[in-house]
């Protein structure tokens, strides 16, 4: 998986950067083939930002925290929330695959005569 994580407005220290590295990879344990990530933290007037991207085979998540008190926050904030949508969405997954299907005919056929 590509993981891309930038940060705007200040700088990530490397320990936080491998953090985030690391726990977006353990996203992919869940159960869901993810390819791609980005991982967006931004700062202003003292709050932060986390905006985090995923894509995976006919699927894409995306989060937002705002107006978090520090970095971790907005992060944790933010995992949550992209944790709480893969796995609903292997659930819809596995719920449709394990409903019945409806019979092709219902009705009986007339006798058709021999030819």
């Amino acid at each position: 998986m590509r993981i891309e994580v930038h940060a705007r407005q200040f700088d990530l220290p490397d320990a936080a950067r491998d953090e985030i590295v690391g726990r977006t990879e353990s996203l992919a344990d869940i159960g869901f083939a993810l390819t791609d990530a980005s991982v967006t933290l931004e700062e202003a007037h003292g709050r932060f930002t986390a905006e985090m991207t995923l894509f995976g085979k006919r699927a894409s998540f995306h989060a937002e925290t705002h107006l978090a008190g520090s970095v971790s926050q907005a992060v944790d904030g933010t995992f949550s929330k992209v944790e709480r949508q893969i796995r609903r969405h292997k659930d819809r997954i596995r719920n449709t695959r394990r409903r019945p299907r409806p019979p092709k005919m219902t009705r009986d056929l007339p006798a058709l005569p021999a030819i």
